[in-house]
């Protein structure tokens, strides 16, 4: 049995109903419990309006539990501002230009993610910042042209999809939330940025979760895959079950 301590993410009864009372009624969370242990990396598989992206949203604070609570490292977040949440989680979205400021250059951007626990406002960069922000981004090993001098809004979709998760890692999150965040992007592309992410997870050891609809890609990245339907999880797989899966039994289940 898991002790408590070993945690980074315990959720329990997280309820969320949208337009309830009305003929719209939808229950979006249904008294849903879920553990994570301290770095592990878990994928997220549902059909759509299953309640995965509002399971993150119910994380981050975006939306307002009807009941249900949130532990991260042991603090109970469950009624924090979003922006205090923002502090230890990080979220990369499905479109590349959410997350960065398009109009700053790579530099400034990783600046903004390397002060967000120390400072509201960004320091002058100097040469010992530029030397860390480039061993960042050479560990990204995708053959592109990342000037620190560049603006973001400049960089092709999987560029900034790179830079944005470098982004996320050295801000150093307890929680590190990917909502599809290849689903934008060419399936090269995409591959290419799934390498990344388990390199730099694997690297940072952040405990991370990962919605996808790809049920190969659920399968072959991280250590857990779960499956939602209906604001519950249905199925739970990891180790050995998870490797015996056949991913068009899997994709049957929620199809």
């Amino acid at each position: 049995m898991t002790n408590n301590q070993d945690l980074m993410l315990r959720i329990r009864r997280m309820t969320k109903v949208f337009f309830p009372g009305t003929s719209n009624e939808k229950i979006a969370l249904n008294r849903l419990n879920l553990d994570l242990k301290e770095g592990e990396f878990v994928t997220i598989l549902g059909a759509n309006g299953s309640g995965k992206s509002t399971l993150f949203n119910a994380i981050c604070g975006t939306i307002e539990l009807d009941d249900g609570i949130v532990i991260l490292d042991n603090d109970d977040i469950s009624w924090a501002k979003e922006h205090k949440r923002a502090l230890h989680i990080s979220r990369i979205y499905q479109d590349p230009q959410l997350g960065t400021a398009p109009n700053l250059t790579i530099a400034e951007n990783l600046a903004l993610a390397y002060t967000r626990k120390a400072s509201p406002s960004l320091f002058p960069l100097n040469k010992k910042d530029h030397r860390f922000f480039r061993e960042q981004l050479s560990m990204l090993e995708m053959d592109l042209e990342l000037r620190m001098n560049t603006k973001i809004g400049l960089l092709s979709g999987g560029q900034r999809q790179a830079v944005s998760l470098v982004m996320e890692i050295i801000s150093q999150p307890k929680l590190l939330l990917l909502d599809e965040h290849t689903a934008a992007l060419d399936p090269q592309t995409s591959a290419r940025i799934l390498e990344v992410t388990n390199k730099f997870v694997r690297s940072a050891g952040v405990t991370t979760m990962m919605i996808t609809h790809n049920v190969q890609d659920a399968l072959t990245n991280g250590d857990r895959t779960i499956v939602f339907s209906e604001g519950k999880i249905i199925h739970d797989y990891y180790g050995s079950e998870r490797d015996k899966l056949d991913p068009n039994d899997l994709q049957r289940l929620y199809g």
